[in-house]
């Protein structure tokens, strides 16, 4: 989209997708935000939401908010492919509020900012079933408790995520 553009995703059902990227994919310009709230994400490959900026200069980052979602059972692409399987990914230019959101059972895990976003606030997410990590900034996967200690770029506003495990 173009600069200065606002998006809403709000209120979806998207089930049985086979995106290569996301099953909900928003890209966004130069000072434009997206908000995408409290729609139900389950059983697609890919990623469940993918974020991304179409502007990549030193300012006027995108801003999205990413509230009150569930995404469940989010599969890599194929069998043999090492893309995919995440609840939520995004691009490094923009700034990413991800809020009250219920993110399981992913191939590869909750979120990954792999191409590490400096601009990230994870707020009252519960994250639960992860093949392999809760978080992911660089090649590692993080568990919840290790955020603190190890992640460089969620913000200090973050706070309140929690893990469930089930047995």
């Amino acid at each position: 989209t173009g600069a200065c553009t606002e998006v809403v995703i709000k209120n979806c059902i998207v089930t049985n997708t086979a995106p290569t990227q996301g099953a909900i994919d928003v890209q966004v310009g130069k000072n434009g935000k997206a908000l995408i709230e409290n729609n139900l994400i389950i059983n697609n490959t890919g990623e469940g939401i993918m974020c991304k900026s179409n502007h990549h200069g030193a300012d006027g980052h995108p801003a999205y908010t990413v509230r009150n979602n569930t995404i469940l059972f989010t599969w890599k692409y194929d069998a043999i492919a090492s893309f995919g399987g995440n609840s939520i990914m995004f691009d490094e230019s923009l700034s990413i509020l991800i809020e009250n959101n219920v993110l399981g059972f992913s191939d590869m895990g909750g979120i990954n900012n792999i191409k590490q976003c400096k601009k990230v606030t994870l707020k009252n997410n519960l994250f639960v079933g992860h093949k392999k990590y809760d978080y992911q900034e660089f090649g590692t996967g993080l568990k919840l408790d290790e955020l603190e200690d190890y992640a460089n770029y969620v913000s200090a506003a973050s706070g309140g995520n929690y893990s469930q495990e089930i047995k």
